[in-house]
Formats: C-alpha cells, structure tokens, sequence
C-alpha cells in the first residue's frame, strides 16, 4: 500500500513539475546532431510571461518502442562505479529515495514495455568492472550488454581505445539527435563519426557532475563583503579579478603556525591542488585544453593568453596543507572557514554539507574577464555517469533497451532529479537554482580533459599551484609528445 502511495504522490509531483524554462536550460547539455530516429517533442515551454504553452505529442515515443517484444530476454547492465552510492542503479526495493523510487520504477516500466529482464552487476572500484567488461569482450563472451561508469581511472577512457566498445554513432535505434542524450559529448568527443562513450538522462549521476563554486553566506555577512552575488553573475561580472578581490584578503592562519592547514585555518577561496581542479579553472576562464573539429584534434596551449589566464587564476590559489584531500570539503568548507569553495555540484547533496550550519549558495565558476561571453562549467569524468557498450552485444537489441531507458527517464525521472532533488533538496533558496540553471548551460568537456595528452594538463597544473615562468617553453617543448598522443587516440578510434 505504501508503495501505491508513493508511486501516486510521484505522479502528482511530476504532473506539477513539468519540464519548463529551467529545464532548457539544458538545451546545451541535452542537444545534439547525430542519430537516427526518436521524438522529443513531448516537453512544455514558456513564453515571455512565464506561462506554460504545452505541446503534446502525435504520439508517446515508449509506445513505439514497446513495438519490440524480446520474449523474457536478459539484459545485463554493469555499474562499474567506485562509488555506488552514487546511484544508477536501483535498490531491491522502494525506500522513499527520490531517484532510487524513480529508478526501481523505471525498472519496471521497461521489462513489461519490452518483455525483458534486467539484471544488475555491480563492480567496484570502477576499474575492476570495465577490465571485466574488456577481458569478456576479448574471450568472446557476452557477460553485459550496457556499462556505466566513468572515463578517467583506467575505465571506458582507457579500454575505448582497445577495440572492445561500440562505436555508439553505429548502433540502431540509439537517437543520439534526441535530448535524452547529451549533445555535448556528441560535438566534444567524437571523432570522424566514432563516439565510444556519450551520458544522458539515462544516469542520474549527470545532474551532479558539473563544477560549481560554494559560498558560504554567513562568512559573507560577517566580513561584510559587498557584492551580490546573484547579480553579479546574471550581470556577467563574476570574474576572477572580482572574487579575488572580495575574498582573498580574508585568508588567516588562526593557529599562528606560519602554515595556511584545511584543518584549522580561515580561507577566502579553498580547492583541492589537482589537475581536475586547474583544468576547472582554465575552463571556466574560457581556455579551450583542445579544440575537436570533428575529423581532428588540436591542442595550441603555448600562447600568451594562456599564460595571462594562469596568472591572473592564481590570485585564487592559496599554498596550503591538508590531512586528506577531501578536508577541503569536510572541514575548511563544513566548519565554516572558507567563502568560496571549488568543488563539483555533487558536494551539495553529502550528509555533512546538506547539514552544515552555515547557509550556502552555488555559483558558477569566475569568468576571466567580463568581455568572456559565457561562463563555463567542466564536466566530471570522475563521475559514472557515462554509457559504453561491448563491441559483441547484440546491438539491435542492446539499441532499442537502451534507449528506452534513455528516453523513459527523460520523460519521468529528469522532472524529479532535476527539479526536486537537485534544485529544492540540495539547494537553500531560489536563487541558487537560478545558478544551477546557468551552470548546466555552461557544462563543458574535451578530450584533453580526458586524456592529458603528453602531460600538458599537469604542467597546467604545476603552473597555477606552484608558478611557472617558462610555461611557453614547457608547453613548446612537450608539443611533439602531445601531437603523438593525439594522432595515438586518433589512430585508435578510428
């Protein structure tokens, strides 16, 4: 019974929220040009008022692919992810969890729509379950038809390159077109029409994987630092210059020891010293780590603007010291003794920051200056958000199942994620989902992000937290290294 109950009330809240002008936001994130079939007409829009001007479609795209009947067929659906509370996957159950409801429902839906079982495995950390996925692939067995996980870490960024994926381009009945599936990794990552993994709402893991700057409000109002924040990111003057200047002054080693620790002192900008955070900050401050015209890459770091871009990124960085990295979050942040902290939206839905004292908004991260048109997320690809599939499923029906989980939580699981759990659960006040809107339109990723080529992204990254005079001749001298690692990859996906 309380399982109807909570199925009827989900109905009520999707019925309520339906996907409006927030949700287009996406459009970037969500859109693309490639595919071969599918209908997203079915979503409402908005006019200059606000009202809602609905479209219905000619008819519901599940009915045309429950056309397909598989007769009791498994389908095997691998969760290669290193941190399974993350969740792609359903419980045995309904708990009372938006996005595990909405999952286990999903389930459901789709094994009666297609005649189909679908079977879990989960694999942790998520390297161990994509070997698995290669070294089936590669003994000519069919242990899975679809994998989540992530791209860096040795999983589908590593085995894409050995042959043992799909190139999802090939695949029937995927609408790669559609806004289920993102059209940014379509125009990022693919090359000559080979595209080996893509996200979408087939994953709820993507509405938390952008970066996203912290504010801490109560430190805001203590200091009291002028500037809304609000208005100075919809005015398009968050830049770098203007948060340094509102934040940095306020760095104190509150136990004297002459060390900036995550652990005791008071920070105006906090983030972790890793190439994921400096590739963040170059992004956001509107360096491209490569360019991909879509039958090559290229890779021009060894210039002056990048030069100009990491000093002036520096004026955030901080010489700091932490017992573990995740102290940047857990204490600096949660103990109230940072302003600003760097991180990725997925920070706003742990335990200890939902329940922090101190009151919090989100923010996109600082442009370079306020000639830079728009402001820029990067994508995680830490997160197991992303999809590939084995080069020895059955692809017709692998196609069909997995668009209909694509398609399915597009329609029924997107209003939920996005506009309950992300925006009202995780987010203190109306305005910062207004920022989560404009970080989803600035979601950003390339393959350099992914693949490092030649090791320029760490010398990136040596650049902005610990200085680099030379970094032209650092980059110019790796340029031979990065040019074969690009044709490397290149000569691979093809």
């Amino acid at each position: 019974m309380r399982e109807v109950m909570v199925l009827n009330e989900a109905k009520m809240i999707m019925k309520k929220y339906r996907i409006t002008s927030a949700l287009l936001l996406l459009a970037l994130l969500m859109s693309a040009s490639c595919g071969n079939g599918g209908s997203g007409d079915d979503i409402n829009v908005t006019d200059d008022t606000g009202a809602d001007i609905t479209t219905e479609p000619e008819y519901d795209y599940l009915d045309k692919l429950g056309e397909n009947k598989f007769g009791g067929r498994t389908f095997k659906l691998l969760d290669a992810n290193g941190y399974p509370k993350s969740r792609n996957l359903p419980d045995e159950e309904m708990n009372g969890d938006i996005i595990n409801d909405a999952l286990y429902q999903r389930t459901l839906d789709i094994e009666q729509l297609l005649d189909i079982r679908i079977e879990y495995i989960r694999e942790t950390p998520a390297s161990d379950g994509t070997t698995k996925l290669k070294n089936s692939v590669l003994a000519g067995d069919h242990d899975y038809d679809l994998c989540f996980s992530t791209i860096l870490g040795g999983t589908l960024g590593t085995i894409a390159n050995d042959g043992v994926l799909a190139n999802l381009c090939d695949v029937p009945g995927l609408s790669l077109n559609e806004k289920w599936w993102s059209g940014l990794l379509y125009d990022s990552l693919r090359i000559n029409g080979n595209m080996y993994f893509t996200t979408g709402d087939i994953s709820p893991i993507l509405y938390v994987s952008p970066a996203a700057l912290f504010v801490n409000v109560r430190a805001m109002e203590d200091y009291s630092i002028k500037g809304d924040i609000y208005s100075l990111v919809l005015d398009g003057k968050w830049t770098v210059d203007k948060v340094a200047s509102m934040v940095m002054q306020y760095n104190n080693d509150l136990d004297g020891d002459g060390t900036m620790h995550t652990g005791t002192d008071f920070f105006g900008y906090v983030c972790a010293p890793i190439a994921l955070t400096s590739n963040a900050l170059l992004v956001g401050a509107g360096i491209d780590l490569s360019s991909n015209s879509g039958d090559g890459i290229s890779v021009d770091l060894a210039n002056e603007k990048v030069v100009n871009t990491v000093e002036k990124l520096r004026t955030l960085i901080t010489d700091m010291k932490f017992d573990h990295a995740d102290d940047i979050v857990n204490k600096a942040f949660v103990q109230g003794r940072t302003i600003i902290c760097q991180h990725f939206l997925g920070t706003a839905q742990l335990d200890n920051v939902r329940n922090m004292d101190n009151d919090f908004i989100v923010a996109p991260l600082a442009k370079y200056d306020e000639s830079q048109e728009n402001y820029r997320s990067l994508l995680n690809a830490w997160n197991a958000c992303y999809i590939g599939i084995p080069t020895n499923a059955d692809l017709d029906f692998v196609g069909t199942v997995t668009e209909a989980l694509a398609y399915y939580s597009y329609k029924n699981i997107r209003p939920k994620c996005y506009e309950l759990f992300l925006k009202e659960k995780m987010m203190r006040n109306e305005e910062s989902t207004k920022m989560v809107d404009i970080i989803f339109e600035s979601a950003y990723i390339d393959f350099n992000a992914l693949y490092d080529f030649g090791g320029v992204c760490g010398k990136l990254e040596n650049a902005i937290f610990k200085g680099d005079d030379s970094l032209i001749s650092t980059i110019t001298s790796l340029q031979p290294s990065i040019d074969s690692a690009v044709e490397k990859l290149i000569e691979a996906w093809q």
